[in-house]
């Protein structure tokens, strides 16, 4: 198990060094003379505020802004997910920016089928991605998952305002069904909350930090191994550290963004406490080869301290590769990577089509029943699929996928959802 979790790490400290001068050579040199501003002038917004775009902006109005503090500008308004469209003028003292605002009040709709009609994965949701007009996220769903019905509510601040403090909430209600043989099943029920706070950060730096914490009610139904705790509740804290380059597009994004969050935490129950830690590291990159062409990939490394089945990662199909079954596979530690190449081309204004070819592969560290690390193991599917990407509308990509799964075993399999996989 060292071992193993000692190679993860030594490919994400890999990892890591490549990202981080890639950042760096994407900062803009500046090469013109400063935009002296002092009014910022917002046109074709519905909703959107002018304050949510101020906010926005690396210091308050009247300022000299540099062409590479507008290129950031430019690329942290293109990030709120809005508008498929932004323009940023210098105009003697008026700084110009006119928007092309999406639809931003979504259903959430996504399914996908698995082995069984029980295994089947089914979401129902709605989602306001410009709340009050601020570039805030308030949203819900219901779903089936994981062999139980699940519910979520959040409020998420737009994560691009550079001066304030940002806050995150949400609650939830997760059930996941544990399968140990066909005879053996049992549920784990969790109700809890959750909350963050994100920090100001600096235009000159590419780094931000939070931190926040979680709680939830852990309860068991069914036929769990022998020792399992049966009730208890969850306290932890959150530590989050963002490296963000990253340029969001509905059809070629670019960039990079590096995640890593931490998260200890004790589970309190009648016989005792339990430690329960969490450490996740996700990087996404995007390159455009054009305007219709790009190359895109997230890589996903976790690991949890091992001792209990029902304190584990799950990699499946939904979450993990593509083709392997969902509900299934509970691991100490995890490492996957989806890679796409996506070609798009224009239907009418606003609406693209675009083609997919998609590679998943990963390696994982299964737990047995009683909670220890089994040996490292391997999965891998390859495949094809097509979207269609409605840049009018705010997170909504129908998605059609069929491929198949070589490791750890073979078989073909289609996936339908209505957003792009990663």
């Amino acid at each position: 198990m060292q071992s193993t979790l000692l190679r993860f790490g030594r490919l994400a400290i890999s990892l890591s060094a490549w990202l981080f001068p890639c950042g760096l050579l994407a900062q803009v040199a500046p090469r013109d003379p400063p935009c002296d501003t002092r009014v910022l002038l917002l046109e074709g917004n519905r909703r959107l505020r002018a304050s949510t775009v101020h906010e926005v902006l690396p210091r308050p109005l009247p300022t000299a802004l540099t062409r590479a503090e507008l290129d950031e500008f430019e690329r942290r308004l293109s990030n709120l997910e809005v508008a498929d469209e932004w323009t940023v003028r210098c105009e003697g003292s008026t700084l110009r920016v006119i928007v092309r605002e999406k639809w931003t009040l979504i259903p959430l709709i996504d399914g996908a089928t698995g082995q069984t009609l029980i295994d089947s994965y089914a979401l129902l949701g709605l989602n306001e991605g410009n709340a009050f007009g601020l570039g805030a996220n308030l949203g819900g769903y219901l779903a089936w998952y994981e062999r139980g019905l699940n519910g979520e509510l959040w409020w998420n601040d737009p994560s691009q305002r550079a001066r304030a403090v940002m806050f995150d909430a949400g609650a939830y209600s997760f059930t996941s069904g544990f399968r140990l043989s066909p005879e053996r099943t049992w549920l784990r029920r969790r109700h809890g909350a959750t909350f963050a706070v994100r920090f100001a950060f600096s235009y000159r730096s590419s780094w931000r930090f939070g931190v926040g914490g979680e709680a939830y009610l852990e309860h068991i139904d069914g036929a769990p191994p022998r020792g399992e705790p049966l009730l208890g509740f969850f306290v932890g804290a959150t530590a989050r550290a963002i490296y963000d380059r990253y340029q969001w597009n509905d059809v070629t994004p670019s960039g990079v963004r590096l995640t890593i969050e931490a998260q200890p935490g004790v589970f309190a129950h009648s016989a005792g406490a339990q430690f329960r830690g969490r450490i996740t590291a996700r990087a996404q990159l995007a390159h455009p080869v054009n305007e219709r062409v790009a190359l895109l990939a997230n890589i996903v490394l976790s690991t949890v301290n091992p001792g209990k089945l029902h304190h584990s990662l799950l990699l499946g199909s939904l979450d993990g590769v593509r083709g392997l079954e969902d509900n299934l596979l509970r691991n100490a530690a995890q490492l996957y990577g989806n890679f796409e190449v996506r070609v798009a081309a224009p239907i009418v204004p606003r609406l693209q089509v675009q083609g997919v070819l998609f590679a998943d592969a990963g390696g994982y560290v299964p737990l047995d029943e009683q909670g220890n690390p089994t040996g490292l193991r391997a999965a891998l599917a390859v495949g094809s699929g097509v979207r269609l990407v409605p840049t009018l509308l705010s997170d909504i990509v129908p998605r059609f996928d069929a491929g198949a799964l070589l490791l750890p075993q073979v078989r073909p399999f289609i996936q339908v959802g209505f957003s792009q996989y990663f």
